[in-house]
């Protein structure tokens, strides 16, 4: 994961993303899991720049700005949406999926910073 997202204020970003992926999905009816399982795709999943900027952007508003401004990049964000559309949607694709060593990506739960969703149909067993 970028060194801006493991610590501080971007690690409270990544992890109320992480937060929204998770409640976008279940108003979909989805889970992560269904994604990873390629029962969908992010779009349905909900993670669009439209749903992000209706959505999300009211969690972390002032996000870009701080990504701008400590993120380590040259590159500075104009707007919400532009950094979600660039960075924040990246940082999402890397939840689920990993670099093959010869190349390409496959689905897994990869950099997810939250602890791991459990998958439905995997509870505790009623007493």
């Amino acid at each position: 994961m970028a060194l801006y997202f493991r610590s501080g204020e971007g690690r409270k970003i990544i992890s109320t993303t992480a937060h929204w992926v998770l409640a976008v999905a279940a108003l979909r009816g989805f889970t992560v899991w269904d994604y990873i399982e390629k029962r969908c795709s992010l779009a349905e999943l909900g993670v669009t720049v439209e749903e992000a900027a209706r959505t999300l952007k009211p969690l972390i508003p002032d996000a870009h700005i701080h990504y701008n401004e400590h993120g380590g990049s040259s590159r500075v964000y104009d707007s919400w949406e532009e950094w979600f559309s660039h960075r924040l949607r990246n940082r999402i694709y890397y939840f689920f999926h990993k670099h093959y060593p010869e190349g390409g990506t496959y689905r897994c739960l990869a950099e997810w910073p939250l602890e791991v969703p459990q998958r439905p149909g995997f509870g505790l067993a009623a007493e």
